[in-house]
């Protein structure tokens, strides 16, 4: 993921602690969700968030189940996108 620096996104931990949020600095708009697995960054992009010329092939609509928090990792390591690499550290935690 491209950003034009760190300062433009903040992160916000999820609930159970496995999985951070991506958020807009100016509007808290959801860009992504990201976890580490297996010592891989996977995320899942709100495709709404995206320029206007990047097209995207097969977007999926991801619902909240009611997954037992165990299972949840192992479901995005499957549906999530793997091997994410982000352009800037995003340091800056709403949660802290």
């Amino acid at each position: 993921m491209d950003f034009e620096s760190a300062d433009v996104a903040r992160l916000y931990r999820q609930g159970s602690n496995q999985a951070d949020f991506l958020l807009c600095q100016d509007c808290a708009v959801l860009v992504a969700a990201m976890c580490r697995i297996d010592r891989g960054l996977y995320a899942a992009i709100n495709s709404r968030t995206l320029d206007a010329g990047f097209a995207v092939q097969c977007a999926t609509v991801a619902g909240l189940d009611a997954a037992d928090t165990a299972s949840r990792p192992m479901r995005w390591q499957k549906l999530w996108i793997a091997a994410v690499q982000l352009s800037h550290p995003i340091d800056t935690r709403l949660d802290d």
